[in-house]
């Protein structure tokens, strides 16, 4: 119920998404630094002629850029106002 325009299951809604985007956002950053740290083998790798560190770090670099903007989705993202929060066109 909401008191003066402030509705907690708003405000609780608005801490879920912003939880989740650091969470998103921390994993993404993990994976992209594992992928650099990674990168280190990738010219060696194609020097003996296989692929393997390049396939590994295209896909998990992939996936941390994915993560990445998933999660600054998710912390900027506020959810619908509910419906019991009067809106200041009526006045």
């Amino acid at each position: 119920m909401p008191y003066l325009g402030f509705d907690v299951a708003h405000e609780t809604k608005f801490q879920e998404n912003r939880q989740l985007g650091s969470d998103l956002l921390m994993i993404g950053w993990v994976l992209l630094g594992m992928c650099g740290i990674g990168g280190i083998f990738v010219f060696q790798d194609i020097r003996e002629g296989t692929s393997m560190w390049l396939i590994w770090n295209g896909v998990f670099g992939f996936l941390g850029l994915a993560l990445v903007a998933i999660g600054t989705f998710f912390r900027h993202r506020v959810p619908p106002a509910s419906k019991n929060i009067p809106s200041n066109r009526a006045m």
